[in-house]
């Protein structure tokens, strides 16, 4: 690699460093047996590693086109990236939705205590 301009060694250093941290990163996830992590997970922390771990691949074969010398944007990849993209807005919608939800639910036992008080007329043996 001496015959090679020090700006293109440091740029494929970089890469391979990369490369490298990405195999660390990645391999406790491709030891782990799929189907028991995924019972261990509720459904929408099922989708989201289902879409993170679609998106990690399809990243994955962006930086290989890119290796390579072809041209990601105009490669069917980029829709795919593009579509797991939207599915995760739909899914952080939802959830945020259910949430939402959730914190708006009527407590019936308190509402029936404030509407008791606030309708409450004294009765006519009371000395006002």
């Amino acid at each position: 690699m001496s015959d090679l301009p020090e700006e293109i060694e440091r740029a494929l250093q970089a890469f391979d460093d990369s490369v490298s941290n990405i195999q660390s990163t990645l391999q406790p996830l491709l030891k782990a047996n799929y189907s028991e992590l995924l019972t261990k997970l509720d459904a929408p922390q099922r989708a989201r590693f289902d879409l993170l771990l679609a998106y990690t691949v399809s990243s994955l074969f962006w930086m290989y086109l890119t290796a390579s010398g072809v041209a990601p944007q105009s490669h069917p990849v980029k829709q795919e990236l593009e579509r797991i993209k939207e599915y995760m807005g739909k899914l952080k919608k939802a959830i945020e939705e259910k949430e939402l939800k959730k914190n708006f639910q009527i407590n019936v036992p308190a509402t029936q205590r404030m509407l008791r008080n606030a309708l409450w007329a004294p009765s006519s043996t009371e000395n006002l």
